[in-house]
Parts: structure tokens; C-alpha cells; sequence
């Protein structure tokens, strides 16, 4: 279930209440480099990249844990990122301008609903990154 959602339209949560993770802040520190890598990239390619800038600076955060691995069904399941301190989970994704006028996409919903559920958390973020602006859209999902 997504908070806030309601057929037709589309609430995002302001950054102050997605965690103690400053997303944006890391944004801004590579902004500069970022928008110069990303440039001409396709989104899998973007992301890639941007998910390998957060890496970086989540090793650095206590308390998290980054692209966790684990099973789920009998399959091989990743999540970007946890935050072990405050039990959330946060799944990025990379969109071009079109792309982030359609989020939260239902599959990547339910992605994170699977994820919550096999891990056995109650909260976790999907967050999407405009690869143009870089700017970040916070969706809440519970379990």
C-alpha cells in the first residue's frame, strides 16, 4: 500500500520525512560531475552511474547497508539500499523527465512491497531521480 496515493494523482513526500538519509545532500555534492556523466545516457546506464555515486557515500553513513542481496521465492532479490539504524529500505530509480511525470510505476511498487515483506521490514522509500535535474521524488511504501 502507498501512502497518500489516490487514483489520478500524485503526492510526494517532502524530504524531511524520508529518513535521517540526506539524499539530496549527496545529490548536490556531485551535482557538477553527475549531470556531466549522465549526459546522453540511457536510463539503465544513468542509473548505473548514479547508483554508484550513493554507494560511495552510503559506506560512509553508519547503520546502512548497501545493494543488499538476498532470496525471495527461490529467487535472487536486490535492494538498494537499508537503513539498519531506523529498519527502512530505499530502491532508486533513474527517469528521464517523461518517465517521472508517470511515477510511482505499480510494478515498482510492487517490487518494494515484495522486498519489505522478505525482509520483514514495514517501511521503505522508492526514490525517483530525474537524470535531468536530479532532482528526487520520495514515494512511502508499507508493508
Amino acid at each position: 500500500m502507498l501512502w497518500n496515493r489516490t487514483r489520478g494523482e500524485r503526492e510526494v513526500q517532502p524530504r524531511q520525512q524520508c529518513g535521517r538519509i540526506d539524499w539530496d545532500g549527496i545529490l548536490d555534492k556531485y551535482e557538477d560531475d553527475l549531470r556531466e556523466e549522465l549526459s546522453g545516457r540511457s536510463d539503465w546506464e544513468a542509473g548505473m552511474v548514479f547508483h554508484s555515486y550513493l554507494h560511495y557515500e552510503v559506506d560512509e553513513v553508519d547503520k546502512t547497508d548497501w545493494e543488499v542481496r538476498f532470496m525471495s521465492d527461490g529467487e535472487k532479490r536486490r535492494v538498494d539500499c537499508i537503513d539498519t539504524q531506523d529498519g527502512v529500505l530505499y530502491d532508486f530509480k533513474t527517469k528521464n523527465q517523461n518517465g517521472m511525470t508517470h511515477a510511482p510505476y505499480d510494478e515498482d511498487i510492487g517490487q518494494l512491497e515484495d522486498y519489505l515483506e522478505a525482509l520483514d521490514a514495514d517501511l521503505g522509500f522508492l526514490v525517483y531521480v530525474d537524470r535531468e535535474t536530479l532532482e528526487l521524488e520520495y514515494y512511502p511504501v508499507l508493508d
